[in-house]
């Protein structure tokens, strides 16, 4: 049994010793830099077509797909289509006009809803209302970033909504409720 796991080992130190010497990751990552210029330019012109061409393309799921700007990128574009589906007025790209700026929107509400979850004091109730406010945060939104990152979507989404009502935030309150039923059912 050692030996095997010594044996596994050795074969992800090679793979890797291969994957830095050959140029691999240093390839994707020149394609990666390549694309963002594409997208910032996207993002800065609001051409959400050219996005969607981007966010499709195969190529550049391969190639890009173990960058954490990447999955940024993939996490705004599947929030984007759901703002979408469900007629959101603005979304996660309006008053966006960088992919840092888009990037920083999800880290925000990424971290208040990290603070609730483990706090849950009325400060950060404040905090998520105020990256809410000041980053236009749809309901939409707010619930995929709680499918995304919260461990106890359903308890969260219940205190959040709880919180929704009473500050008379109806359309986030039933939004959280759809999702902590749809993760319950």
């Amino acid at each position: 049994m050692k030996k095997e796991r010594v044996y596994e080992y050795t074969n992800i130190y090679a793979l890797e010793e291969e994957i830095i010497h050959t140029g691999i990751y240093d390839r994707f990552a020149g394609y990666w830099d390549e694309k963002k210029a594409d997208i910032q330019k996207a993002v800065e012109n609001q051409d959400i077509g050219k996005l969607q061409e981007i966010y499709h393309d195969y190529t550049f799921i391969t190639r890009c797909r173990t960058t954490s700007e990447f999955a940024e990128f993939v996490m705004a574009m599947e929030i984007y289509e759901e703002e979408q589906l469900y007629g959101e007025y603005k979304t996660i790209f309006s008053d966006a006009r960088s992919l840092e700026k888009v990037i920083e929107k999800l880290t925000e509400t990424k971290f208040a809803l990290f603070r609730l979850e483990f706090f849950g004091d009325e400060e950060a109730y404040s905090h998520l209302l105020s990256v809410i406010n000041d980053y236009g945060i749809t309901a939409t939104c707010l619930k995929m970033m709680l499918r995304y990152v919260n461990y106890n979507k359903v308890g969260v989404a219940l205190k959040l909504s709880k919180y929704f009502v009473k500050v008379e935030l109806l359309r986030y309150a039933q939004a959280l409720l759809e999702e902590a039923k749809g993760n319950n059912g």
